[in-house]
């Protein structure tokens, strides 16, 4: 499961690792910041990989390359190291969950040419979009790459955003799912639902998207990554693709 797009990514990877019974697996094809490394049970590096076993894996595990001295970030993984997780994942039948966009922690954003890092591997994708940047202005303090957001939205940088500009990004060919692998499950979750405004906003999206033909998108979850229950409402969209 590879998780895209903004607004509390690396909470709901942690926080979707430990529903699962039994260990799981998580890595970063993008960097991620050394102080989310504390999220996990038990962190190796990518070198480390062809020295774990099935057995050595034990509750949340995070895999993830060498850190960057000048960014204090970890590194991706990519190609061979991946595959190499991924059977490892396989022979245990572990889970693996996969941070594959990167946000600067802010909680809009629109992918860039070279976003999202979506290993072909991938058989679920969980777009996040962050209400806690409904309302705001479409400027750098609330979104990650604004000029690019605007052109996928349609609304002029500095004015404020909307629902309907955020469902824009969310369906456009371009947006949040860009590069997403064939045949994999597309999950929009709109997270920091925990206020009462963000939430009455995300319900406006949710029908933005009924009303929507050919979405791309299977399921949408309103949900409150921080806090529990995490999932508040879940939507089926599938019959509107």
């Amino acid at each position: 499961m590879a998780f895209v797009g903004s607004g509390g990514k690396t909470t709901a990877i942690f926080q979707c690792a430990r529903c699962f019974n039994g260990p799981v697996l998580v890595t970063a094809s993008t960097h991620l910041a050394v102080s989310q490394i504390e999220l996990a049970d038990h962190h190796y590096f990518a070198d480390q990989i062809s020295s774990l076993s099935v057995d050595s894996i034990r509750g949340v595990t995070l895999i993830t390359g060498p850190i960057d001295g000048e960014t204090k970030r970890t590194l991706g993984l990519r190609d061979a190291k991946l595959e190499r997780l991924l059977a490892l994942a396989n022979e245990g039948q572990f889970p693996l969950l996969i941070e594959a966009d990167g946000s600067r922690q802010l909680p809009l954003k629109a992918p860039a040419d070279h976003e999202p890092v979506i290993p072909a591997c991938t058989r679920n994708i969980v777009g996040l979009l962050g209400l806690n940047g409904i309302g705001q202005p479409l400027d750098d303090q609330w979104v990650f790459r604004p000029a690019r957001f605007a052109q996928l939205s349609g609304i002029s940088p500095g004015s404020n955003v909307t629902e309907a500009s955020a469902v824009s990004v969310l369906t456009h060919p371009q947006g949040l799912f860009k590069n997403a692998s064939a045949g994999a499950l597309r999950i929009a979750f709109l997270n920091q639902a925990d206020a009462p405004k963000n939430f009455a906003a995300a319900q406006r999206i949710v029908h933005l998207l009924k009303d929507k033909k050919n979405t791309g998108l299977d399921r949408v979850v309103i949900g409150q990554a921080r806090n529990d229950p995490p999932v508040l409402e879940v939507y089926d969209l599938r019959s509107k693709n």
